[in-house]
């Protein structure tokens, strides 16, 4: 016990490395640095990340990078098809476009994946923090009963959500960031962790913990774009006219968070802060996360 007091409150050397490197980035921009400018991107968000985990370890002892790191590598290999999906999506729904990107597509695939790959670790290292501070931990709410019926709607439901916005992509765009919802329901069916399970049982704080880690994710993320040369911008249908960053400032909870955002775990955590024995299955790591790079 006096050995895990002494880690809580030590300040691990990530913390410091993640701090040089969001130090980096944001000289190499300001500095307008060759090349490094418009790369600045990554070394200032790896830092923030590295940043997120160590406050992490300091609170709690354990973090990711400390103690979880086959759950971090499963993430960020996940966080791939999960982010690449939405590319895909948005040759036809052309919500977003890049500006400024570097001219070897060999460089600029390794830049994507590598931004790309953060994107659950994102979410979750924002939502374990605020678990760590105890925010919501023991939130309740009224149980809510999810017979077969029902968790196969939610299933079918996020179908809809997939080919809606494809064959209408005017109109029903916004339904694409609730898509991943409908994993959830293949997550309670084969009894991994899940937010089904959660409501079930009356017990709603990791929810309001993800969707709040994919709000300041989303956040955090969008103000590193808005100053980055390499970055994307929004073409949302009826909402050009005015902006905050480059997001649209109507309905920017939306476009930060997203609906789902965060919500795809790949090991569900306890309100003390462990993980849970039993690993979630693939589909868990992408289950029901909505959320932006």
């Amino acid at each position: 016990m006096g050995e895990f007091a002494r880690d809580r409150m030590r300040w691990p050397f990530w913390g410091t490395a993640g701090l040089l490197l969001l130090g980096a980035g944001i000289w190499a921009l300001v500095e307008d640095v060759p090349v490094a400018n418009v790369v600045w991107y990554l070394p200032a968000w790896y830092g923030y990340l590295f940043l997120l985990d160590a406050a992490i370890f300091a609170r709690r002892g354990r973090s990711f990078l400390s103690h979880r790191r086959p759950e971090l590598v499963a993430m960020l290999f996940w966080s791939l098809p999960f982010w690449f999906f939405f590319e895909a999506c948005n040759l036809v729904l052309e919500n977003w476009y890049y500006v400024f990107g570097l001219k070897s597509r060999w460089a600029s695939a390794g830049m994507s994946a590598l931004a790309f790959a953060t994107v659950l670790p994102a979410c979750l290292f924002h939502t374990d923090l605020l678990e760590a501070f105890g925010v919501w931990r023991g939130k309740i709410c009224r149980s809510l009963r999810f017979g077969r019926g029902l968790r196969r709607a939610v299933g079918l439901g996020g179908l809809v959500c997939v080919a809606a916005p494809l064959l209408a992509p005017r109109i029903a765009f916004p339904l694409i960031w609730f898509a991943p919802l409908g994993l959830d329901a293949a997550n309670a069916r084969m009894g991994a962790p899940s937010i089904i399970a959660d409501l079930e049982r009356g017990y709603c704080g990791r929810l309001l913990r993800l969707l709040a880690g994919g709000l300041l994710a989303g956040i955090v993320w969008e103000t590193i774009n808005s100053s980055a040369r390499c970055k994307w911008i929004y073409t949302v249908p009826g909402f050009e006219g005015s902006k905050i960053y480059e997001m649209p400032a109507a309905g920017g909870a939306l476009a930060t968070g997203r609906p789902g955002s965060g919500t795809g775990l790949l090991r569900c955590s306890r309100d003390d802060g462990r993980a849970t024995d039993r690993p979630v299955s693939p589909a868990a790591a992408v289950g029901a996360s909505g959320s932006r790079r």
